[in-house]
């Protein structure tokens, strides 16, 4: 994804265990009900890293399975 060709609507500002898990290929949990529920692009440090879906308490990540990375260290 690069920023300057599209522009979604919905954005998910990640810290680094976001971005971790994320390109782990895992559900990220959250808490917080400012989020409208449906699509969504998570981005960390102004990256867009790819699209997440808002599912009640957790983001399921919809990154494709080959590009899902099993051993990755702390982006932060």
């Amino acid at each position: 994804l690069r920023p300057a060709g599209f522009e979604p609507g919905r954005w998910v500002d990640a810290d680094g265990d976001f971005a971790t898990r994320y390109l782990r290929g895992e559900v990220v949990p959250f808490d917080r009900s400012d989020y409208a529920s449906g699509w969504h692009v998570a981005k960390w440090r102004n990256s867009p890293l790819g699209w997440v879906k808002s599912a009640g308490n957790r983001w399921n990540n919809h990154l494709p399975a080959w590009a899902v990375m099993n051993s990755i260290a702390d982006p932060s």
